[in-house]
């Protein structure tokens, strides 16, 4: 049986920055920062449109994303990036943009 990922102690780079308190308090914070200024915005000025720098941060968003989840699975495997039992977590949420 593989070994439970929370009890593994980080022994390479990539486990040592994915799972620290830094990195996955980055995303949370810039992604909520982000969405709360757009929506912010979009609610003031619905008629108008998206400008475009909400679209290009969107885009490096999703860039930034990428690379996370390129991270965790360099980091991890496979394996540990999906079926780890917090697995649910790693699985990416559509969004309709």
């Amino acid at each position: 049986m593989y070994p439970r990922q929370e009890d593994a102690l980080p022994q390479n780079c990539p486990q040592r920055l994915v799972r620290s308190w830094s990195f996955e308090a980055f995303f949370a914070v810039t992604n909520t920062i982000l969405l709360g200024v757009q929506t912010a915005w979009m609610a003031e000025h619905f008629a108008s449109g998206l400008p475009v720098i909400f679209v290009v941060l969107q885009v490096i968003y999703t860039v930034i994303f990428t690379v996370e989840v390129v991270l965790r699975l360099w980091a991890d495997g496979f394996h540990g990036f999906a079926c780890a039992p917090h697995w649910p977590w790693n699985m990416p949420l559509s969004e309709n943009h």
